[in-house]
């Protein structure tokens, strides 16, 4: 039930990425760039946005590490030049309404990024 429930509410978030002037505010920023996420840690309340957003030279996409979800590439901003970071949204959020500590990483560089939400 709570990975049905948190994937379902991770694909409303990844559709709803793109910039518009309807698009929530986050709660909660985490910072992708080159092959970290900052902070890699975060304490989240339940129901409460949380925004990855890719501020380097790469393309991301950031996958639960149950295998329960992943993001379509979050590109780099402005395309990402000579590093192919592609032309998809540069943020995707997402909500958590189950308490848990919720283990990520960029499904493209598994072996250098990991991060985890500790929801309450």
């Amino acid at each position: 039930m709570k990975t049905k429930m948190f994937g379902a509410l991770l694909l409303i978030a990844a559709l709803s990425c793109s910039k518009s002037p309807t698009e929530p505010l986050a709660d909660y920023v985490i910072t992708v760039q080159e092959y970290s996420f900052t902070p890699d840690s975060l304490n989240v309340q339940a129901g409460k946005i949380v925004q990855w957003t890719n501020m380097g030279t790469l393309a991301h996409a950031v996958a639960s590490d149950s295998g329960s979800w992943t993001t379509m590439p979050l590109a780099a901003p402005g395309g990402g030049g000579a590093y192919g970071g592609g032309s998809g949204p540069t943020n995707v959020q997402l909500v958590i309404q189950t308490p848990g500590r919720y283990p990520y990483h960029c499904a493209i560089h598994p072996a250098l990024m990991h991060g985890v939400l500790i929801v309450s």
